[in-house]
């Protein structure tokens, strides 16, 4: 599946949205791909979840930390 921006608008809102409801939630990529996105976005890859992510952390939504050496944990950003 080749990255669109249609489907990267559309996961990008949807990881949004978990976190206004889950606002402590943190997560990696592939936690976010299994766990954040609903059965709609089933089968997105984990380049567009990582596409999203960066399309969030350069609005100011989300920030990335890593941990434990070389893990990127995604997560609301502090307002």
């Amino acid at each position: 599946m080749s990255v669109t921006h249609t489907t990267v608008s559309a996961i990008a809102a949807e990881i949004q949205g978990y976190l206004v409801d889950h606002p402590q939630a943190a997560d990696t990529a592939v936690g976010v791909q299994r766990w954040w996105l609903s059965d709609a976005l089933l089968g997105v890859s984990l380049d567009e979840v990582e596409e999203a992510l960066a399309l969030l952390e350069r609005r100011g939504v989300v920030m990335s930390r890593i941990v434990l050496g070389d893990s990127v944990v995604f997560s609301a950003r502090s307002r």
